[in-house]
């Protein structure tokens, strides 16, 4: 959770972003029951002033993983990359996992979303050990959640 970025660079050059008259961008997937870390990528390639673009990440329509997310202000300048970690259980309805980016202030975006199958030690390990997560204890899916520190790219 703590970790490095390990996309390739090329993952952070463009993004994919919320349609205007919509104000959000959504992502729904179909995993099989178990736990995963939901990693999500991102690098601010427009704006260059912090709260330019300040957007909600939730998962499965009512768990916040990030509350008035900015990039920039996370990643530190433009062109750097940052990801999102969260802990998510699929034993949801229709093992159906939903990603919401709700706009604050102008379009949200996302340049990556990554699943990776997590075993039930590194889940409670990553519950105790990582400082700088906040644990989320809601009847959602998320389990804990953290950023990462951001690599410049180019």
């Amino acid at each position: 959770m703590a970790d490095a970025v390990v996309a390739p660079s090329l993952l952070y050059t463009s993004h994919r972003y919320a349609n205007n008259a919509l104000r959000q961008l959504t992502y729904q997937f179909t995993l099989p029951d178990g736990v995963y870390l939901l990693r999500l990528h991102f690098a601010e390639l427009f704006h260059d002033s912090a709260g330019d673009r300040v957007f909600d990440i939730r998962l499965n329509g009512n768990s916040v993983i990030a509350s008035s997310y900015d990039v920039l202000e996370a990643a530190g300048r433009m062109d750097a990359a940052v990801t999102v970690s969260a802990i998510v259980a699929t034993s949801v309805i229709g093992n159906v996992v939903t990603i919401d980016f709700l706009r604050e202030r102008r379009r949200p975006m996302v340049s990556g979303i990554e699943f990776r199958v997590v075993g039930a030690e590194t889940t409670s390990s990553a519950m105790t050990t990582e400082s700088s997560a906040s644990t989320i204890l809601t009847t959602s899916s998320v389990l804990t959640t953290t950023t990462t520190s951001s690599t410049m790219f180019r």
